[in-house]
């Protein structure tokens, strides 16, 4: 015997009726559902790096090259903005990996009112933390020694001081980011 593998509707339905539609509504129930309980899971935070990064005993080499800080963001005291960098090893060698700016430039001194600060996402621990100014001096900034095949992530956030005045309206700052070893 052959078996039939079309599908039958409901006698007398057809696609948008009340069937199909407690049909689509359990499925939207049940996406929303799983989309809180993954909320909840992962603590709100995203589960996708803003840019990946590999490095070997060669160099280091993003997967894109979008700025990681937009230049047509507005600002206004108190505004902080998270960005996450992933960092493989792609080699088998340690690295030790560092980051530092490259060509900065600032107006009407809003390095000074600005800070950025460095976290390790593995470890919850800031590795550096300090005003625009300060990152532009600093030079190298170590954020950890990579065993081959490591993979870890560093969240940079930068923020616009609560305090800061509107003498600061209409001035720029930006920068290169640079990520080595």
């Amino acid at each position: 015997r052959r078996r039939n593998t079309r599908a039958r509707a409901n006698p007398g339905s057809h696609p948008g009726t009340l069937s199909n539609s407690r049909t689509n509504m359990k499925r939207l129930i049940l996406t929303i559902f799983t989309i809180l309980t993954l909320s909840f899971v992962t603590g709100g935070q995203a589960l996708a790096a803003d840019l990946d990064v590999s490095c070997d005993g060669s160099g280091c080499t993003p997967s894109s090259s979008p700025a990681l800080f937009e230049s047509t963001e507005k600002w206004y005291p108190g505004k902080s903005v998270a960005k996450t960098i992933r960092i493989t090893n792609a080699g088998t060698d340690l690295l030790d990996v560092s980051t530092k700016k490259d060509n900065s430039s600032a107006t009407g001194n809003l390095d000074t009112v600005t800070t950025i600060s460095i976290r390790r996402v593995s470890t919850n621990i800031v590795v550096w933390s300090g005003t625009l100014n300060d990152f532009y001096g600093a030079g190298d900034i170590s954020l950890a020694t990579f065993s081959g095949g490591a993979v870890d992530e560093f969240d940079y956030t930068v923020a616009m001081n609560q305090s800061a005045t509107n003498a600061y309206q209409d001035k720029q700052t930006a920068f290169d980011l640079l990520l080595g070893f």
